[in-house]
């Protein structure tokens, strides 16, 4: 026969463990941003970095440790095809290694004079170069001595929250855990610095927040200019 206190053992063990799995899922808990990113006449912008900064509430700082669940690799690559970087803008955390893959079916020969990264490259056609350790924080202008139109940028982040918006000017900040964030947005192309357009997010019930950013684009580079810094980044880049 079942007794009153067989029962009553029962009814607090099922409490319990009850109690553990809710305070287990709650340290876990983590959030996704949902951000949309747009030009002042209302076109989607791609190609733009949207990246997430911890406020002070609790959360440890991000800079130094790459957070896992985030899918950012330690290593990653840039193709040169077409006489040009692809992707044209790479984000990546403080510490990536990045090395050039060479598939055109001439040599090329690759520079960048920023202060936060300075190399030069010869690369022959349909190889790779070493790989280049980017451990300063901002933005890297890359040029090319066979075709000054051809120009890329790094943008080395410390946060490890970040994404690049494709064609459809749409980008998602995955496994951020709950709490208070700034969110921001950087293109090579912006007027303003990245500080100016933040959108503060919180946390819903949801585990989802949603940043809209409008921005305001200088005009292409013209042809045959130099690779120059940009608008340089505040938050994330400093």
């Amino acid at each position: 026969m079942f007794s009153l206190h067989s029962h009553k053992e029962a009814v607090l063990w099922t409490v319990a463990t009850g109690a553990l799995l809710f305070s287990g899922s709650a340290c876990t808990a983590t959030m996704t941003v949902h951000a949309v990113v747009q030009d002042d006449r209302g076109n989607l912008v791609q190609d733009a970095i949207v990246y997430a900064e911890a406020l002070r509430n609790g959360i440890p700082p991000p800079t130094e440790t790459r957070k896992a669940g985030t899918g950012h690799e330690k290593r990653v690559n840039i193709d040169m095809e077409n006489q040009a970087f692809i992707p044209l803008v790479l984000p990546v955390q403080i510490g990536t290694a990045v090395s050039f893959m060479n598939r055109d079916a001439i040599q090329h020969h690759i520079y960048s004079i920023s202060p936060e990264k300075q190399f030069e490259l010869t690369i022959r056609k349909g190889a790779s170069s070493a790989d280049l350790v980017f451990d300063k924080p901002g933005v890297v202008v890359m040029g090319s001595t066979i075709n000054d139109r051809m120009i890329g940028y790094i943008y080395v982040l410390k946060t490890p929250w970040f994404a690049r918006t494709g064609a459809d000017g749409k980008a998602e900040l995955r496994d951020l855990p709950k709490g208070a964030y700034d969110v921001r947005v950087w293109h090579p192309g912006m007027k303003r610095l990245p500080e100016a357009a933040a959108k503060r997010v919180v946390s819903s019930s949801r585990g989802e927040a949603s940043a809209k950013f409008s921005l305001t684009l200088q005009p292409a580079l013209n042809p045959g200019a130099a690779p120059t810094p940009p608008v340089l980044p505040a938050g994330g880049g400093k």
